[in-house]
């Protein structure tokens, strides 16, 4: 992804890393458990949407939050960025662990 811009937000007291390109409607891509890759298409999509890769609390870059017990708790921390980010609509892909949530 080496068009996109890396941001470090704090977002509820967790660095939460987000990697982003393009403009257009959001489309957020979520990464599985076992990586923070798999989006091989993300900078084709970027000529048309404004794609933002987060890394989940306590993968890749991202700070960990102890306190994250289950999936809720990472759609809670999402909501939170999304507001951060001044997001109401997006779509949204997920592999794995990202599809889940």
């Amino acid at each position: 992804m080496s068009k996109f811009i890396r941001e470090e937000l704090l977002v509820d007291g967790v660095k939460t890393v987000v990697q982003s390109a393009g403009t257009g409607e959001p489309l957020v891509l979520f990464h599985g458990a076992g990586t923070v890759d798999g989006f091989d298409f993300a900078e084709a999509w970027a000529r048309r949407f404004r794609v933002i890769v987060p890394y989940h609390p306590g993968f890749g870059e991202s700070g960990d939050d102890p306190s994250f017990t289950d999936i809720h708790d990472y759609v809670m921390h999402y909501l939170e960025l999304f507001d951060t980010l001044k997001i109401d609509t997006l779509s949204l892909i997920g592999l794995s662990m990202g599809g889940y949530l």
